[in-house]
């Protein structure tokens, strides 16, 4: 089945692309569709995603149609499901 993801923040900076569409099998999780991310981008995509123990970064929000996905609560992913990946913005 089809996710698309879209990056905002410094992900998209880091991804080099505002979109992407990745497949995902029956029954995964949007756990399992960022870490793909992580482990595809490499890098400073995986850094900022992820921490030394492949958990969620502290600073990183994640959304599927709109609504916040806490990483400690798996999330079974639909076909043709959006998930968002953001960090904070801050600037003045």
């Amino acid at each position: 089945m089809k996710v698309t993801v879209q990056f905002s923040a410094q992900l998209r900076a880091a991804a080099q692309e505002a979109v992407c569409t990745v497949d995902a099998t029956e029954g995964s999780t949007v756990q399992d569709v960022i870490r793909g991310i992580a482990e595809e981008h490499g890098g400073e995509v995986r850094s900022l995603l992820l921490d030394e123990a492949g958990e969620l970064s502290p600073s990183v929000l994640i959304f599927a149609d709109g609504q916040q996905v806490l990483w400690e609560a798996p999330c079974t992913v639909a076909p043709d499901q959006t998930v968002i990946i953001t960090t904070p913005i801050a600037g003045g």
